[in-house]
């Protein structure tokens, strides 16, 4: 039986292997320092910056278009913002300063999806709601309205017209931008617990015209979409009605539980499965920062025939990777050391694969192939799973879920709401409260890892190997890891695939290591 806890465990001597590159790049001088005025982060300011030096640094940092921004372009904002209201400014640059300050939070959060930045944006907004410089009060009060409207569930149903004409008031005369998709995404929420149809008619109706006026093509999809939309019934439910005590749900939305029993049955259900995908891991060990990019390709037959590629960035480091049985032997395919080894079992083979294609190996093998016999319910490992609000994947509508777990602070997923497939996965690299559990790894799986790697099994390899992973785990601890994961799954099908779909042809000039 393969266990979740001894695949995590091969998690972590493959981790051992991802530590290095990365280590090796802050040797090298990658890109890497946080706060290197040389020019290798342009986007932190130099320390001896001006005020009007950091205002110009803010400024064209504003500059950088949606699709090209990075989460380093909201901290470079928010550093100088900082510095600009601690070095007693005069009242233009204290506007500037306070607003753009709000304005960095507010992108770091949309970009990097970090807890620490919006949990600063409800205060800084709080703090300046009031302020006597009405850009800035004005500029707070939005951000505290949208705190308010994140929370649908937190506002009293006598409350919800006068909230969304606020909404409606603030939207109408601006240009609409990325700035507010968070607030608008969530005006449906609101609408749909107005107490009668009319009502809701007339609020969509609203929003709709507003919306097909910008030229953010995203929100004129969603004006479209409210044209015609109609109040949900289900989701009046609220918590003026709800029982003391319970989170209010709509009454149509099944638990967590009961679809997560609807994916493992859907995946049971198909005997083949392809799809394409990308996972991307934006890393942040203590200051040291790296951005991996990963392109994989999954093909399965029951009951353990599969065929898993992998093409992996890290910017200063590039490899691919394989791993697969046809049939008739399991296979593990480095290309960074140019060589492949047979494999003892798909439990191994696999779980070496897991780290280094940064999960593509296992988050829906595990649920798919049968060399994962009796398994844990899928995401069994999330603690206290709660479902959060649906939300659309290439036009696939999804339940999402989330929840902390052994391994990590946060682990979401989206299920699609039609076939009950994953559709998207992401995974905090933070730990969970009491820190990260660790199973033992045994002599056999430190082997057959290390015969994955393309080098012969020695006792000194052993050691090598156990003091990296050591090594591996006391610097997530000692360097507070922060980033995430994000698992994409597209172009999901169930074709009819023969043994050759299986095979791997490894590049000329890589060698078997037995």
């Amino acid at each position: 039986m393969a266990r979740r806890g001894n695949r995590f465990g091969l998690v972590i001597v493959a981790m051992a292997a991802i530590a290095v590159p990365l280590l090796a790049g802050v040797g090298r001088g990658q890109d890497m320092k946080p706060n290197d005025s040389s020019g290798t982060k342009p986007y932190l300011p130099p320390d001896n910056y001006t005020p009007t030096q950091l205002r110009a640094h803010i400024d064209k940092l504003k500059l950088t278009p949606v699709k090209d921004r990075k989460p380093e372009v909201a901290e470079g904002i928010i550093v100088a913002a900082d510095r600009i209201l601690a070095g007693n400014p005069n009242e233009s640059q204290r506007t500037f300063a306070a607003i753009s300050l709000m304005d960095g939070l507010h992108q770091s959060v949309e970009d990097g999806k970090k807890d620490e930045d919006d949990k600063r944006l409800a205060e800084v907004a709080g703090k300046y709601a009031n302020d006597k410089d009405r850009p800035v009060a004005i500029t707070a009060q939005f951000y505290v309205l949208e705190q308010r409207v994140l929370k649908p569930d937190e506002i009293p149903a006598a409350d919800l017209p006068k909230v969304l004409d606020e909404v409606k008031a603030d939207i109408s005369d601006r240009v609409l931008t990325a700035k507010y998709h968070r607030i608008i995404n969530n005006i449906e929420p609101l609408i749909n617990r107005l107490p009668t149809d009319q009502e809701a008619d007339q609020r969509f109706k609203d929003f709709s015209r507003i919306l097909l006026k910008t030229r953010d093509t995203d929100l004129v999809k969603l004006g479209n979409k409210f044209r015609t939309a109609k109040r949900d019934p289900s989701a009046v439910q609220s918590k003026d009605t709800a029982a003391p005590g319970t989170t209010p749900r709509a009454a149509s939305e099944p638990e967590p539980s009961e679809i997560f029993k609807e994916v493992a049955a859907a995946y049971n259900g198909m005997e083949t499965y392809s799809d394409e995908g990308t996972i991307a891991a934006d890393v942040d060990a203590g200051g040291v920062k790296q951005k991996i990019e990963t392109a994989f390709s999954l093909k399965m037959k029951k009951p353990n025939s599969y065929l898993i590629t992998w093409d992996q960035n890290m910017g200063f480091f590039k490899q691919s990777g394989a791993v697969w049985n046809d049939g008739t032997q399991p296979y593990f395919y480095m290309g960074a050391t140019k060589s492949y080894s047979k494999m003892g079992s798909d439990e191994i083979a696999l779980g070496a694969a897991t780290g280094v294609s940064n999960g593509a190996a296992t988050t829906v093998p595990s649920l798919f192939l049968a060399v994962y016999k009796n398994p844990p319910a899928p995401f069994a490992q999330l603690v206290d799973p709660k479902l959060q609000p649906s939300e659309s994947i290439d036009g696939d509508d999804c339940y999402v879920i989330s929840g902390s777990s052994a391994t990590a602070k946060h682990e979401t997923c989206w299920v699609s709401k039609k076939s009950h497939l994953i559709r998207k996965y992401s995974r905090s690299l933070e730990p969970p409260e009491g820190d990260l559990k660790v199973p033992n790894v045994t002599d056999a799986q430190l082997d057959e890892a290390i015969k994955g790697m393309g080098q012969e099994v020695t006792n000194e390899r052993r050691d090598a190997m156990r003091k990296m992973m050591t090594s591996a785990k006391d610097m997530m601890k000692g360097m507070k890891i922060q980033g995430a994961f994000t698992e994409l799954h597209t172009k999901i099908t169930s074709p009819n695939l023969a043994p050759t779909d299986f095979s791997f042809t490894v590049p000329e000039g890589t060698t078997l290591k037995e």
